[in-house]
């Protein structure tokens, strides 16, 4: 994203101090900067704002994974079953 952002604007300044230099023979070295800092300020807003953004798909994951795994409290609870009553497994873990 940063070298796509600074590839155009850097050509663009070598090509307009080049023209300045051949042209008018005295290059405006403040303007040539600053419309390429402000052209790569776009580009780099652009290419940022251009990639996708997805929203909670950690968080749905870690969910999903606390859904299926037990709790340190219940695993206690299915332990304590199985050496007691016998008692299956799924009747303590949380199903999704």
């Amino acid at each position: 994203m940063f070298v796509k952002s600074i590839s155009f604007p850097l050509v663009h300044f070598v090509i307009l101090t080049t023209w300045q230099l051949i042209v008018n023979k005295e290059i405006k070295w403040i303007d040539n900067i600053g419309i390429c800092f402000i052209m790569f300020l776009i580009f780099l807003f652009y290419y940022w704002a251009k990639e996708p953004y997805e929203y909670k798909k950690e968080n749905k994951n870690n969910t999903i994974l606390q859904k299926l795994l037990c709790t340190e409290e219940l695993r206690g609870q299915i332990v304590t079953a199985i050496l007691n009553n016998g008692r299956e497994i799924n009747d303590y873990c949380i199903s999704i």
